[in-house]
């Protein structure tokens, strides 16, 4: 989905202009026109997207996230190296979009992922894609009351799925509260505890209290997994550490960013 949204950002922030009226914010003195956001949203809902406040909150981010790191691409007059001139000549490109990319490119080059830094991953890798994974879902809320009422409502016969997409305060709100496939390792302790001890569809009947809320959790698979070898993982590996060191630098960029709504 994201990469949805990405693609008809750009092209929205390409048809926009700057014959709108209203802006959706302003990065470091340069507007957002509304008519981005308006046309991105329609593109998304054109592939198949609803439109509603999460998407258009999700685009919107994107756009001032789009606005930060071309603004950047700009001061180190990326648009102006040879190798963006001749693609451009050569294709029909956005060029916001290329010069961003070509941002990111620069980045890694000058801060590249080491061996040492794709092995020590593996090592966790290892960890916790080896032995028992459990494939849970949860209700997250913030108060002990709150959880006791949930798990009220489950015991009338209200669908797990229905109250975790109507209380969750975590990003698993939208998928019935679907935490996937966790290892006992890659979870607190108190919700791993649980977990190991709690029987296929079941439902854990007391609270399980985390720094950001109680738990109801349930357990819907488990299954045994034997981690790959270096060598068949060891690429993957590297693209996750360079997306982490990418969203880490656009996140500094976007935090050293004057933006105003």
């Amino acid at each position: 989905m994201f990469k949805k949204i990405l693609a008809v950002v750009f092209a929205a922030v390409l048809l926009a202009g700057t014959a709108c009226a209203a802006d959706i914010a302003i990065v470091n003195g340069r507007g957002i026109p509304e008519k981005a956001l308006a046309d991105a949203v329609k593109a998304a809902v054109a592939k198949g997207e609803k439109d509603t406040p999460q998407l258009r909150a999700q685009i919107r981010k994107r756009l001032i996230i789009d606005e930060v790191l071309y603004q950047e691409a700009q001061a180190k007059d990326i648009n102006r190296t040879g190798a963006v001139e001749r693609r451009i000549d050569r294709i029909e490109i956005v060029p916001r979009s290329f010069a961003v990319k070509a941002l990111r490119t620069g980045f890694l080059r000058k801060n590249p992922v080491s061996e040492a830094d794709v092995r020590r991953l593996y090592r966790s890798y290892v960890k916790t894609n080896t032995g028992r994974q459990y494939w849970v879902k949860h209700i997250i809320v913030k108060t002990e009351p709150e959880a006791d009422a949930v798990l009220v409502r489950l015991r009338k016969g209200v669908r797990f799925e229905d109250i975790a997409a109507e209380k969750n305060i975590d990003d698993t709100r939208g998928k019935g509260g679907d935490l996937g496939w966790q290892h006992p390792s890659s979870v607190i302790k108190p919700f791993a505890d649980a977990m190991v001890t709690m029987k296929i569809g079941g439902t854990s009947d007391v609270p399980v209290k985390s720094p950001v809320g109680y738990h109801i959790i349930r357990l819907v698979k488990i299954r045994r997994v034997n981690a790959d070898t270096y060598d068949k993982v060891k690429d993957i590996l590297k693209r996750n550490l360079e997306d982490r060191k990418w969203n880490n630098y656009v996140s500094r960029l976007v935090r050293k960013a004057q933006i105003r709504y």
